[in-house]
């Protein structure tokens, strides 16, 4: 299946998404990463496993949503295991009325990519 289907026509941020779930565990969620790059980047002890497998339940649940919306594509690592996904031309127009400055800030790192 092609997630993308000629939907994004602007360039995915670092890690290949525009929105990584390990970026939304530490700033919405307020998860230390434990320096790691790749694997496990958040110590399940340190967290405590119930609250950190909830996050991670959230976070899906609502890319599918929006996904479903055609807001977002959601993306995954083959070899390495990491989520996330890409705005639609849809979902980043709608993120620029409801987050201007944010939106911005991603389209000029694109630009300088």
């Amino acid at each position: 299946m092609d997630y993308n289907d000629g939907k994004i026509k602007h360039s995915p941020g670092v890690d290949f998404t525009d929105l990584n779930y390990k970026d939304v565990m530490t700033d919405y969620y307020g998860f230390k990463q434990n320096g790691a790059h790749y694997g496990q980047v958040f110590s399940m002890a340190e967290i405590g496993e119930k609250r950190y497998r909830a996050a991670n339940v959230a976070i899906s649940r609502a890319v599918t949503r929006l996904g479903k919306r055609g807001l977002v594509i959601p993306m995954c690592g083959a070899c390495a295991r990491w989520s996330g996904c890409n705005l639609t031309d849809e979902g980043l127009e709608l993120a620029k009325t409801i987050l201007p400055s944010s939106t911005e800030t991603l389209l000029n790192s694109k630009i300088s990519d």
